[in-house]
Formats: C-alpha cells, sequence, structure tokens
C-alpha cells in the first residue's frame, strides 16, 4: 500500500521539509517552486513552548503564517494547502473569519432588481430572527449543528411556513458565500425544516361560473360566453 506521501502531488512530496530528502530519489524544486510552496518553521517561545509556524502563499502571491502546537497538525495543514493548491479548491482562511453579519449585508446588496416587497420581507427576516443570533460569528465556524439549533428554536415561536422562510434567507447567504469563494461549504447542507401543508385551490369550473352569472343578472350577461374560456385556463 503506498504510504502517503506518494498520494500527494509531486510538487509537495518534493519538498524536503515533510520528511523527505533529495537522496530518497526525488527530484528537488526549481527556484520558483521554493517561492510559491509552503513550509514549516519550528520555533521556541519566551515561555518555552515549542511551536511550528506554517508559512505558504496564496494563489495571489500574498504570505500567510498558521502556527500549530505539534509537528503533525502543521505538517497536516501544510500537506491540504497545497494540495487544495494543486487542485484549484484552496480558499483563504482569512476570508472565513469575517463575520456573519458582514457577509449577509454584502449578500442583501447583490441583487438589487429583487421586487421591493421580496427585499423588505428579507430585511425583516434579517433583523428580527437571524442577526440577533449570528451577527457577530466568523462564517466559517457556523456549522450545520448550529444552523439546525437555530431552526430549532424558530419552530418554538413560529409557524412552519415562517420557519422556512427565516431559513431561505440564512441559506442563500451561505450558498453566496460559496459562489464568493469565502467557505467551500454550505452548513445548511442536511438541516431539517418543518413541513408546509399545501393550501388546496379549487378551480372553478365553467358550469360555476355560469351559475354565478346567472345569479349576478343582465348586467352580467357577457359571462356565459366566457365562462367555458375562463374554466379552461383556469385549469391549465
Amino acid at each position: 500500500m503506498p504510504n502517503s506521501h506518494s498520494l500527494l502531488p509531486d510538487s509537495v512530496r518534493r519538498w524536503s521539509g515533510i520528511g523527505l530528502t533529495w537522496s530518497d530519489g526525488l527530484v528537488a524544486p526549481d527556484d520558483s517552486e521554493r517561492r510559491t510552496m509552503a513550509s514549516i518553521r519550528k520555533r521556541t517561545t519566551r515561555r518555552g513552548d515549542v511551536r511550528y509556524d506554517v508559512r505558504y502563499r496564496t494563489i495571489d502571491g500574498e504570505q500567510r503564517e498558521e502556527t500549530f502546537r505539534t509537528r503533525r497538525e502543521a505538517d497536516h495543514r501544510l500537506h491540504a494547502v497545497e494540495a487544495d493548491k494543486v487542485r484549484g479548491g484552496w480558499l483563504d482562511p482569512r476570508r472565513a473569519s469575517r463575520p456573519f453579519g458582514e457577509i449577509s449585508e454584502e449578500w442583501f446588496a447583490s441583487n438589487p432588481a429583487k421586487r421591493s416587497g421580496t427585499r423588505a420581507r428579507d430585511r425583516s427576516i434579517l433583523d428580527r430572527h437571524v442577526l440577533p443570533t449570528l451577527r457577530h460569528h466568523p462564517l466559517g465556524s457556523v456549522n450545520r449543528r448550529g444552523v439546525q439549533a437555530l431552526v430549532s428554536e424558530w419552530c418554538q415561536t413560529m409557524r412552519p411556513a415562517t420557519v422556512r422562510r427565516c431559513f431561505d434567507v440564512v441559506r442563500a447567504i451561505f450558498n453566496y458565500a460559496v459562489e464568493a469563494d469565502i467557505i467551500a461549504r454550505t452548513p445548511c447542507r442536511g438541516v431539517k425544516v418543518p413541513s408546509v401543508e399545501s393550501k388546496a385551490r379549487h378551480v372553478v369550473t365553467a358550469d360555476e361560473l355560469a351559475t354565478l352569472a346567472d345569479e349576478l343578472g343582465a348586467d352580467y350577461a357577457a359571462w356565459p360566453t366566457l365562462a367555458p374560456s375562463s374554466a379552461s385556463a383556469g385549469a391549465k
């Protein structure tokens, strides 16, 4: 069975900082690869604690650094960063640390063509039911359990239809964040919401329209001639 290193991209496995050396028969990276690949630096704090700093560059070339308590944690993060960049799935963790409230305002402003009534409803849902709980939470820290807990709390005081509307707003915000490459996955997946019973709508028949026209009298004599076409249109 291949070891964990053999499953990594060549650009990751060729780096000696994850336990491999050039004597293993691997090809050393050129200067351009050295400048973009992640690295781990071991250091000791003033209190004598050992820390491991993972340094890497984003796909935009900006320098990033994350600190871990163990070498194993640092190795895991290094592998994940390099593998995600190779796959094209790397996301800047600093973006996911932005507060939910900030992202929700971006989402709200992202569709100015939305009807005024819908915008007013969404604004009310945000201000009254969503932001009081999630406003200051880093977006990436909100998980499925947290969303489910919020839905369950709504269920205690709201009708099912209102709960679903509130959830639809939260789900739309997280979907916006995924599309904007702020987070990789929405925490709304798999969240259970109450079912809403659909109300049956009666379709008026031609006979019923004709009866109504008779009841209304001669002033509405045109109704019987319109009844068949009206009923047909309603049944489509």
